[in-house]
């Protein structure tokens, strides 16, 4: 069976170090393996798949009224003293959520800590002051640019217009309804939650929230987000410049990525540093999680190929 043999491949290291592979096909769970130690309801570091965690918030936050609409702009949200820049006026919930701002921002390849901002961001005790503090570069709306701070300046919205941190809403509206109750969010002291990484989840819980987007934000009959928020959070809203393992690049929705394989099945993604992977993939009625270590070393294979791997089991198991 094809999935006996992604399972010799991560033992024997090909794809570095993999902590857990969860597959779940048409809501049954055809493969969960842990490795290193690490088991079924120990807390995994989602890194930037947080992101799109926050994102579903985002959406519960619209979906209970809180919010009036993705344009609404961000000067509503903030002190008024970050926007002297006219054009910084001009930033809406949508930029942010999209990744393209237009704020001035070196994050990706930037290895120094006074010159990366996501570095020094989290460097600083006042993450989304440092984050609108920075220049602007060009207007919003423009580019898809990889910023955290976007996703930092998205939890500070939570918490101002839902009048809870962002651990509490989420609680109430996300965890809670998919009986999600053993997890971890880092903040600082003034309370800032970190949403663009600072969430753990065992890697069950994070296959609930997957199967829970891919069912259009049902959980076991119960709507947990919109519809709506569903279909236009993953959609394709930029390119990117990423490139993925399959020759591509990546598209990007709000905080969620998209990429296709082979021209014809189409994959979303949340990502995060290290190989955190929640992929969603509708035409198999599939979800997948996959947590790694891969912080500082190169595997000779990358997490893409072992989602094609899996995707070729999911093959044999439709036949």
């Amino acid at each position: 069976m094809q999935l006996n043999k992604v399972n010799e491949q991560i033992r024997a290291g090909d794809f570095g170090q993999v902590d857990a592979v969860l597959v779940s096909v048409r809501d049954k769970l055809l493969f969960e393996q842990y490795f290193h130690k690490y088991h079924s309801s120990k807390l995994h570091t989602l890194q930037s798949a947080t992101k799109s965690i926050n994102a579903l918030l985002v959406g519960i936050l619209l979906d209970q009224g809180y919010l009036p609409s993705v344009e609404e702009p961000i000067t509503r949200f903030f002190p008024h003293t970050y926007f002297t820049d006219s054009l910084k006026t001009r930033i809406r919930v949508k930029d942010l959520l999209t990744m393209s701002s237009g704020i001035d921002w070196q994050e990706e390849g930037v290895v120094d800590r006074k010159t990366n901002d996501q570095l020094a961001m989290n460097d600083s005790k006042d993450y989304i002051g440092y984050f609108l503090s920075q220049p602007m570069k060009e207007p919003p709306g423009s580019r898809f640019y990889y910023n955290s701070g976007c996703s930092i300046a998205l939890g500070g919205i939570v918490q101002r217009v839902s009048g809870q941190t962002v651990e509490a809403f989420a609680n109430q509206y996300l965890f809670r309804p998919l009986s999600i109750t053993h997890y971890k969010w880092q903040s600082t002291k003034k309370g800032q939650y970190h949403t663009g990484g600072g969430l753990f989840l065992s890697a069950r819980d994070l296959l609930k929230i997957g199967q829970m987007v891919l069912n259009g934000g049902v959980w076991q009959g119960k709507r947990i987000v919109s519809q709506q928020w569903i279909d236009e959070s993953v959609q394709a809203h930029f390119a990117t410049n990423r490139a993925n393992g399959w020759g591509t690049r990546f598209e990007y929705g709000y905080q969620w990525w998209r990429l296709t394989h082979q021209g014809k099945i189409e994959v979303i993604a949340a990502r995060g540093w290290g190989d955190q992977r929640l992929f969603i993939i509708p035409q198999l009625e599939a979800v997948i999680v996959i947590y790694g270590s891969n912080f500082f070393n190169t595997p000779t294979l990358s997490i893409d190929h072992l989602l094609e791997h899996l995707l070729e089991a999911f093959a044999e198991y439709q036949h």
